[in-house]
């Protein structure tokens, strides 16, 4: 194959990108042409000029921007099959890729531009030009051969037809009077040469006695009297289904297909016995198939092509009536060709495109003109596909439509995906959105706390203040520390809910416990607010000990109830959970038999409350995260709207279902189950007697190390603890804190920092149980997330506190374990 400068055009209204670009191109492909404009409207006559093989385009231009450009490039029929490759400044940008992708770029580049990624556009870019050129000229020139030769394959067939019954008249004929033409010996040799064929006449041993004029032309070889094989057979051997192996019979004609005659061609001979000069003869005709055979191999070769192909080929007559479809077309479509063939291919309309659309369609091809662009259909099991179309109508050599040719590719799949990219950006833009919102919550939620903090710290310092002001201040900071904490905690809970590290840990609880508890805990802020708070607890403790995370269940109902203080200014709170009830025949229903009811395997908790109540379309919204942010609410309430959300997925976790019930200024409802799955045996309670250990801190000192990393939290722990002795050791990382134990095996106590240099304290609590058994090791932690206490145990360590601890706390901690000592 000839080779061809490549050439290839970059768009860019930036002159060094542009010098840039020819640089790169000059580097990997030396031989290419690179073209170059800086503007839009200047590409565009360029590509319509010099036909380049690929286009580079950038996005941003002034006047006629890169979409635009790629759209009118698209949008003309000779400059549509050149690969436009989008040039972008961003690589994530997936808006720009969208609206590129729709306006039909072949491919996407981002600044700056990697030589190997260029060098694999251009060649990929190659590959689809050529592709594309290749399938469309041969389409051309296979339609303009198959037409060109039909005709003349027909005039060739007639005109053999007649010849032949002419001969078979003037056979049936000379029979009649054979005797006569022997005598007479005239054979109307004007009549052979009038015949536009080749014509030889061999006796019965293959010894040619006549050839005509075009015979002499199709050949020069061929000469009187030498066997008829050796004077047009390439090959020089006599046929092996030669009608001269077997008698000759007078007015007999039949036909067999030659290969290799008269240099490499193939013939058509048809062969009829008859009289020459009063001998027995064999009359040859030679008609020229060859081009007809190159025509049926092509068409073979189309034939298969089409069969297998991965695209629709439909085929019509020129009122739009199927006659041939390929298979792909069935498996697409899903109609066989019983049910299509002879129909019109309106059996695919989905009713989604207009009247005026294909009234458009015909016009443009009954015209005389190719038609693409997309159909949305219908199969017939009724799901719905897009397909891309490409139909042209075939017309006779008067210019004259006999049918329509359709080439119609799936493009569902690239549809789809355009969606959920539309959709994956609405939906990034909405979670932008609502993050956006958060953060800017959560600035005002921890900078509110910490204004309390910085704010009254500094008023302590005041050397007036008096002992009631001291006290006063001090409880603001501490209340604005543990709001700060709360918000820390919901943080860093549902990180851990969204990255899958949250897991659950089962144990036997006590349900009524857990309400008993959170009533008790909040009762004095309810009543503070004004309110009035009640519990429901139908089960005996027996019954209401079930297999659960008991934890997850305090957090859920922390989060409802503190929500429901937050939403209230008058009313009752009431917390509670039933047995959830059934009836046989289906769900509970009013009136019905209390003996039809059966209890189901869940216990269902509720918080019901008086407060401002829920809109009806932000119903499902508040469990999302953030969502509070989200809410227009006129009210300002506390918090990052992180609480429901928390408590959604702790639920789930637990294999139930959450859901709220409410009316806007009148309350709200909120639900959720759990399973309810209880103990085979009643599990008695074991409460520790706990000695007066007060007396006996004092008179023994103990031997302590408090290993921390944090200078400020080590100095907080030092002064804790300074009522259990002041034989205190510090370490700084995991590794020390190893030796000071290893150096001190009569250590009482360990306050454990897990987070630390070098090695961590779950690896330190390790190595320490390697040699040491007996001292108490507390884990301390800011972390405080579900399963750090769990994990911490399986280290090694007898207690877990969490970050920030009071010195109440850790004094209770210490107390409990040191009695022991």
């Amino acid at each position: 194959m000839e080779s061809r400068t490549i050439k290839i055009l970059a768009i860019d209204d930036n002159r060094d990108n542009l010098i840039s670009i020819k640089a790169l191109i000059k580097d990997i492909m030396p031989d290419a042409l690179t073209l170059t404009t800086e503007s839009g409207a200047r590409g565009i006559e360029l590509a319509a000029q010099e036909n380049p093989d690929i286009i580079l385009l950038d996005v941003v231009m002034p006047v006629v921007d890169g979409y635009e450009v790629c759209k009118k490039l698209k949008a003309d029929k000779k400059l549509s099959e050149i690969p436009v490759v989008f040039v972008t400044a961003l690589r994530g940008d997936k808006e720009s890729r969208i609206r590129a992708l729709e306006v039909g770029a072949d491919g996407f580049l981002a600044k700056p531009i990697d030589e190997s990624e260029l060098e694999a556009q251009i060649r990929a870019m190659l590959k689809v030009k050529t592709a594309n050129r290749e399938r469309h000229v041969e389409k051309e020139q296979l339609a303009a051969l198959v037409a060109e030769q039909t005709i003349e394959l027909k005039s060739t067939y007639k005109a053999t037809l007649n010849l032949l019954e002419d001969l078979k008249k003037e056979n049936e004929a000379r029979k009649k009077s054979e005797e006569a033409l022997f005598e007479s010996n005239q054979f109307n040799m004007s009549l052979l040469q009038t015949i536009p064929f080749g014509i030889v006449i061999v006796d019965k041993k293959g010894n040619i006695l006549y050839m005509s004029d075009n015979l002499k032309k199709l050949s020069d070889k061929i000469v009187a009297g030498k066997k008829c094989w050796d004077s047009y057979r390439d090959d020089k051997k006599q046929c092996a289904n030669c009608p001269l192996l077997s008698d000759i019979i007078i007015g007999k004609t039949e036909s067999i297909e030659s290969s290799y005659v008269m240099g490499g061609k193939t013939f058509e001979i048809i062969h009829t016995g008859m009289i020459f000069k009063g001998q027995t003869a064999l009359m040859e005709i030679f008609i020229d198939v060859t081009a007809k055979k190159l025509v049926e191999e092509k068409l073979k070769k189309v034939t298969t092509a089409v069969e297998n192909s991965k695209v629709s080929v439909v085929i019509t007559d020129k009122n739009g009536i199927i006659e041939y479809a390929n298979p792909y077309f069935s498996q697409l479509s899903g109609y066989t060709p019983d049910e299509y063939i002879g129909k019109n291919p309106s059996v695919l309309k989905s009713g989604f495109h207009s009247t005026a659309f294909y009234a458009e369609f015909w016009k443009t091809i009954k015209s005389g003109k190719t038609w693409e662009g997309e159909f949305y259909n219908l199969k017939k099991d009724r799901t719905h596909y897009w397909e891309n179309a490409i139909v042209s109508p075939i017309q006779d050599d008067k210019n004259v439509i006999t049918h329509f040719v359709a080439i119609k590719t799936d493009i569902t799949p690239a549809k789809q995906m355009i969606e959920d990219l539309k959709t994956a950006k609405e939906k990034a833009e909405e979670n932008e959105r609502l993050k956006s919102a958060f953060l800017a919550n959560m600035s005002h939620e921890i900078r509110t706390p910490m204004n309390g903090i910085l704010g009254f710290a500094g008023l302590l310092k005041e050397p007036m203040l008096t002992g009631e002001e001291q006290k006063e201040y001090i409880g603001i900071i501490e209340k604005s520390g543990a709001r700060m904490l709360n918000i820390i905690n919901d943080v860093i809970t549902i990180s851990k809910v969204e990255s899958g590290q949250m897991k659950t840990f089962i144990t036997p609880t006590n349900v009524n416990e857990q309400v008993e508890y959170i009533y008790n805990f909040f009762k004095l802020e309810v009543e503070q607010k004004g309110l009035h708070i009640v519990i429901n607890k139908p089960l005996t403790d027996h019954e209401a000990t079930v297999k659960t995370d008991k934890e997850k269940i305090y957090a859920i109902l922390t989060n409802l109830v503190k929500n429901a203080i937050k939403f209230s200014d008058s009313g009752t709170i009431e917390i509670g959970y039933t047995r959830r009830e059934k009836a046989l025949g289906g769900d509970k229903v009013l009136g019905i038999d209390k003996a039809c009811l059966v209890y189901t395997d869940e216990l269902e908790f509720y918080v019901k409350d008086n407060g401002v109540g829920i809109p009806p379309d932000r119903m499902e919204a508040i469990f999302d995260r953030f969502v509070q942010a989200d809410i227009g609410d006129k009210r300002a309430f506390q918090g990052a709207g992180l609480g429901l959300s928390i408590s959604k997925a702790y639920v789930e976790m637990l294999g139930g279902k959450i859901w709220v019930e409410s009316e806007e200024a009148k309350g709200s409802n909120f639900y959720f189950t759990i399973p309810y799955k209880t103990e085979s045996e009643v599990i008695d309670e074991v409460k520790d007697t706990v000695p007066d250990f007060k007396t006996e801190i004092k008179t023994k000192s103990f031997k302590i190390l408090i290993a921390e990393d944090d200078e400020i939290s080590g100095m907080l722990i030092s002064m804790a603890i300074k009522a259990f002795g002041k034989n205190v050791f510090k370490a700084s990382t995991g590794i020390e804190t190893v030796e000071v134990c290893r150096n001190n095996p009569d250590l009482d106590f360990v306050l454990m920092d897990i987070k630390m240099p070098e090695m961590d304290g779950y690896e330190a609590t390790r190595q320490i149980r390697k040699f040491n058994n007996e001292v108490i090791i507390i884990a301390q932690t800011a972390y405080a997330l579900t399963g750090d206490r769990e994990k911490a145990l399986e280290a090694g360590c007898n207690d877990y506190i969490a970050k920030p601890f009071g010195q109440a706390s850790l004094t209770a901690l210490m107390e409990k374990h040191l009695q022991y000592q």
